[in-house]
């Protein structure tokens, strides 16, 4: 059985995304992983499917309205973790799973996330507190999100290489998501009032108080409910 569900975005970037791929499957265990994509093609529909036939074992969905798509695909996954992606990331190492999955059993009452992307030394050079522990035989750095100092450790949620158990990611979206059909057609990306709206006021700011995602952009702002 799979260990993580990798759900990758992208958007008009298929050649990126071949970069992405490839590197994945370089340094990351294919039995671990079932890699799933959500894109959006304004352009390169052929060299999308191109890519695709490439890479038959993923698990593509065209999107047609971002959130439920999304929805639906969380609804459907039953992996431990899930883990973020999106098109313009390179990975160029490899990742001991059995240190992601001691990470956290041990921390499992205060683990937000695995990030694969910072080490020891960059978190430092922002001056947070960096505390280390040992999982499967190897070292793990750890930083306190709620009092970051930087915009990298004070963010938690980042679609960007970072694993979090599944349940985590199912309640976040429990919690924020809207199911009203009215409110869904009235503030939907394309409607006439929120055309009107953006001419005053951000999507963002209209979007996040309803509970809605229409993209990876506005989806990031469903973090703030990891302080609860």
């Amino acid at each position: 059985m799979k260990m993580i569900s990798n759900i990758v975005f992208t958007k008009n970037r298929p050649l990126q995304l071949d970069a992405y791929l490839e590197s994945l499957y370089k340094y990351f265990p294919s039995e671990l992983i079932q890699t799933y994509i959500l894109y959006k093609a304004e352009l390169f529909e052929d060299e999308y499917k191109q890519l695709f036939r490439k890479y038959a074992n993923c698990i593509v969905i065209k999107e047609s309205r971002f959130y439920r798509d999304l929805s639906n695909l969380l609804s459907e996954i039953s992996t431990k973790y899930v883990l973020f992606g999106v098109d313009d990331v390179v990975y160029f190492d490899s990742v001991d799973f059995d240190v992601v999955d001691e990470t956290f059993d041990k921390f499992s009452k205060t683990i937000f996330g695995f990030s694969l992307r910072f080490g020891e030394e960059n978190i430092k050079d922002g001056g947070d507190t960096v505390c280390e522990a040992v999982s499967a035989g190897q070292r793990v750095f750890s930083v306190d999100w709620t009092q970051g100092r930087t915009p990298d450790t004070r963010y938690p949620f980042e679609l960007c290489a970072t694993i979090y158990t599944t349940a985590l990611i199912k309640r976040i979206m429990h919690y924020v998501s809207n199911s009203n059909v009215v409110v869904e057609k009235l503030f939907s990306p394309g409607s006439v009032l929120m055309k009107a709206l953006g001419k005053i006021i951000s999507k963002q700011s209209v979007l996040r108080p309803l509970g809605y995602f229409y993209d990876p952009n506005t989806l990031v702002l469903t973090h703030d409910i990891g302080k609860e």
